[in-house]
């Protein structure tokens, strides 16, 4: 079996005591994620370098977390029983929804893995409203901030495993992208009018020019 097999049986096998690390000259090799020790190494894997072959890009999906897989991700959305409970969700429109109340959406929570789609008001918080309405960790949602005057949906950066950031940015920054990329395609399924725009890797800063409000 040539490195380049080698390489791709370990990570389809590897286990959360393992990290990889590759190198600008695309040396690759596997370690201990506790103590640093090179478990096994690879050598210089020339075909990942090869765009007809495994984009630079494609390493960091394969190096990441195998339950965060981008190829699960689901353009779909589903609303739980608390949600329904609270908000009357438009069946033409997802970010046309009202609360039971007439509150407008102004924020929104989706998991990319289940679906799960959870609104909330412009005054209210992400965390409140994962905490009393979703079924996952807080890190594990999609964040995203409506702005109809501008016509904008703004998503924050997504980092459901802070571990693997530290330890792989480059493929935590793709998963992030894959993640926010499949949330537009989610909102436009679910009716998001044409002429909207979106916006990745929003800041409170960002947001504060475009909308001239602070306090996001």
């Amino acid at each position: 079996m040539d490195n380049y097999k080698k390489f791709r049986e370990a990570v389809g096998n590897r286990s959360p005591s393992v990290a990889f690390n590759i190198s600008d000259d695309n040396t690759v090799v596997m370690i201990d994620a506790t103590t640093g020790e090179i478990l096994e190494d690879f050598g210089i894997l020339t075909r990942l370098s090869s765009p007809l072959v495994f984009k630079r890009a494609k390493i960091a999906a394969l190096l990441r977390k195998k339950n965060w897989n981008p190829d699960r991700f689901t353009t779909d959305y589903k609303i739980n029983p608390n949600v329904s409970r609270v908000w009357d969700i438009d069946p033409d429109n997802l970010l046309a929804s009202e609360t039971v109340g007439g509150e407008k959406i102004g924020k929104f929570s989706w998991h990319p893995m289940s679906g799960e789609f959870i609104p909330t008001s412009r005054e209210d918080m992400h965390s409140y409203s994962i905490h009393n309405l979703g079924s996952h960790e807080f890190d594990e949602y999609v964040r995203g901030i409506v702005m109809p005057k501008q016509q904008l949906v703004a998503t924050r950066p997504w980092y459901p495993d802070p571990d693997m950031f530290m330890k792989d940015r480059r493929g935590a920054n793709y998963l992030s992208t894959e993640a926010q990329k499949t949330c537009r395609a989610m909102l436009k399924r679910a009716g998001l009018p044409s002429g909207w725009k979106f916006q990745m890797n929003t800041t409170n800063d960002l947001l504060e020019k475009t909308t001239g409000i602070r306090g996001w």
